[in-house]
């Protein structure tokens, strides 16, 4: 009499197991990459809204006032960054906002409120100070294009001109540069308005072959508030290649060399206010027309020399970005 078989009972051996979890790790490490690649495409996408946003402000900005956005007004003042505010619909920020006085007299509230406009999604968002401390302050991710041999005279300029670099203004042939001084019957808080000495009609080489703002260097978000007119308020692009401020008063222009793109974005030896960004072999520029590119971080910078200049008489195809 044969006897019933017992019942095999079901279920997954040891080998079986691990064999499904390493095809899952598989898997897993196939997906990733592209799932992250996605994941910063979609990051970069919205990098280059903010440029359009960014740069149809500032059309919007030229449409009232009939000039471009100065770099700052002044030393130490408020910068392009702060008039825009209006025209990126942050009305309601600008309130808090007294164009009229320096940058650490301006609210709390105005200074920590973060806008989003302003802030690359693939860049950090924590408030950094210098030393690596947190300070309430939203760092930001795009600077004016100050141009040609800006960082001669970045934290300080003459109005009607100084003795060792003539009229002050010569040594910036960007399109967002700093503007000439209105009605100072005496010390800078009497400061009653500015005038910018760029416009669109000043920009001959043409908007659409011009670069006006640029994503900066991780070294610049992690230092400057975008509302700071200290320092360094600007991208230098097309510029002698040593950090700002480093060059002796009244070298000429004609000694001038290639700027810098920031290509390790978290080596800090990209100590400079140079262009660069997050995104891996590209940032994003703002055009004169208000659009937006990407281009190669590898970039020929006699190129960008070129693109940043308002009235070089360069013609570059944006093909060979």
């Amino acid at each position: 009499m044969k006897r019933p078989m017992k019942g095999r009972t079901l279920g997954f051996t040891l080998v079986e197991l691990l064999v499904v979890i390493a095809i899952i790790g598989v898997l897993v490490a196939l997906l990733l990459p592209a799932i992250q690649a996605a994941r910063e495409a979609a990051r970069r996408t919205q990098c280059l809204n903010n440029c359009r946003q960014i740069g149809i402000a500032v059309h919007g900005y030229h449409d009232t006032r009939k000039e471009l956005p100065p770099s700052r007004i002044i030393d130490g003042w408020m910068t392009w960054a702060a008039v825009i505010l209006p025209h990126i619909e942050q009305t309601n920020l600008g309130q808090f906002l007294n164009i009229q006085d320096k940058f650490v007299n301006q609210s709390e509230t105005f200074l920590t409120t973060p806008v989003e406009t302003f802030i690359c999604p693939s860049r950090y968002h924590d408030s950094i100070n210098a030393d690596g401390s947190g300070t309430g302050l939203p760092n930001a991710s795009y600077r004016g294009i100050r141009g040609d041999f800006a960082c001669v005279s970045s934290t300080w300029f003459a109005v009607g001109g100084n003795a060792n670099l003539g009229n002050a203004q010569e040594y910036f042939d960007g399109a967002i540069i700093p503007p000439k001084l209105i009605e100072i019957p005496g010390a800078p808080s009497n400061l009653t308005d500015y005038k910018s000495l760029t416009s669109f009609r000043t920009i001959t080489d043409g908007l659409s072959n011009t670069f006006i703002i640029s994503e900066n260097s991780f070294w610049m978000s992690k230092r400057y508030s975008i509302y700071d007119g200290g320092d360094n308020p600007g991208i230098i692009l097309g510029t002698s290649d040593l950090i700002a401020n480093s060059l002796p008063r009244g070298l000429p222009i004609s000694n001038k060399q290639g700027g810098r793109i920031s290509q390790n974005e978290m080596f800090e030896g990209n100590i400079g206010a140079w262009a660069g960004s997050a995104h891996p072999g590209i940032m994003n520029v703002i055009l004169g027309d208000a659009s937006g590119r990407s281009v190669n971080k590898d970039i020929d910078l006699a190129v960008i020399e070129q693109l940043v200049t308002r009235a070089g008489g360069e013609v570059v195809g944006l093909d060979e970005l």
